[in-house]
């Protein structure tokens, strides 16, 4: 890949095309131009996928063309870059070694009634919280504080203020 900044990702397009055409002796051309957006592009998504942040400019000038849409993909917009929010995915239980995920915990359990799933002993009230957007299971103290961080809920408007329900983040 044609890149020379350690962090293209960050460049507007505008600066990463004048970059490469000094750095590699090219003359500012279209097609030079085009080359230029199509290799930002597979930065972009490299970036993207890896869950770095990205710049806004060089997103909104790529976004129809070769780059990712970050805000319908886990990114919020935070200054000139899109960085990846790692807010709270859904509701879940952890029970018997296994993750259940869901919209609510009620919607979970009537879930795993219908498919025959035993919840036997019942789960303990601890057992009870949320999947992050990075998959990880943390409880509801926890996913308070991450719905938090992540604006996904403000404070004094959640039912608990000391734990996230799922009622909260829909």
């Amino acid at each position: 890949m044609d890149i020379f900044a350690d962090t293209p990702e960050l460049m507007t397009a505008k600066d990463y095309h004048l970059e490469r055409v000094k750095r590699r002796g090219l003359r500012d051309t279209p097609d030079t131009r085009i080359r230029s957006m199509q290799l930002l592009g597979e930065a972009l998504w490299n970036a993207f996928d890896a869950g770095l942040p990205l710049n806004a400019d060089a997103v909104i000038a790529l976004r129809d063309n070769v780059g990712p849409n970050p805000e319908c993909n886990g990114y919020i917009r935070h200054g000139d870059c899109y960085v990846w929010r790692n807010g709270i995915k859904c509701a879940a239980i952890s029970h018997g070694g296994k993750v259940y995920e869901g919209k609510r915990h009620s919607d979970i359990i009537l879930s795993c009634i219908r498919e025959g799933v035993k919840m036997r002993p019942l789960p303990e009230p601890d057992q009870f919280g949320f999947v992050t957007d990075g998959g990880r299971f943390v409880g509801r103290d926890e996913a308070l504080r991450i719905a938090l961080e992540a604006g996904q809920v403000k404070a004094g408007h959640t039912l608990s203020d000391r734990i996230l329900h799922s009622d909260d983040i829909l």
